[in-house]
């Protein structure tokens, strides 16, 4: 038995991990979506759909892939209409996302980016009914947050996004406007 045991941890240590993450976090090779399959799949695991946002077109699409490294992520714009960074910008590590959500209204002394704001963030993002988003910093709120999130990350959606998406609902003390920006290929790029 202590061999059998042994042998699993020596196969799991010097394999990839990938069909572990497969198997435990649901994830799956990415499927081309439409708005129909993205809201059935997220009401499904408990996450709101009313402020969800897709990519355009192929090209806005993987400009966005190389700009937010790494999903599910968040991107956090300030009331002027900059992003602000929560966490080490350095790590890949999402994290600190949980916390910061959390005490979002609270949290000062970020840095920021004055050359990304939002007019960049949302050109190219469209509400699944394939309407231009229109974005102004007018509209009263302290944090503009877009969470990414895709369908084939699996399980990770609920831990992660479903917190976020939570927390910011609850955040006190501050206005609080999120979008769920979804990284799944659209059946309707393929046209």
């Amino acid at each position: 038995m202590k061999n059998k045991i042994t042998a699993l941890i020596l196969s799991v240590l010097f394999s990839s991990c990938t069909p572990i993450i497969k198997l435990y976090y649901g994830y799956h090779e990415p499927k081309a979506e439409d708005s129909k399959s993205l809201t059935k799949y997220y009401k499904k695991k408990g996450i709101a759909t009313s402020n969800m946002m897709i990519l355009s077109d192929s090209v806005k699409y993987y400009e966005r892939f190389k700009e937010v490294q790494g999903f599910p992520e968040i991107r956090v714009f300030n009331k002027e209409g900059y992003l602000i960074y929560y966490k080490d910008t350095s790590k890949a590590c999402n994290a600190p996302a949980y916390e910061y959500t959390e005490f979002i209204c609270t949290t000062s002394g970020l840095k920021m980016n004055a050359a990304k704001n939002l007019t960049t963030e949302t050109k190219g993002l469209l509400t699944l009914n394939n309407t231009p988003l229109n974005i102004t910093t007018d509209g009263g709120y302290d944090y503009y947050v877009f969470i990414y999130c895709a369908r084939f990350l699996g399980r990770l959606n609920k831990d992660h996004v479903k917190v976020w998406q939570h927390n910011l609902e609850n955040a006190k003390g501050c206005k609080v406007k999120y979008y769920l920006v979804d990284m799944d290929w659209q059946k309707s790029w393929d046209h």
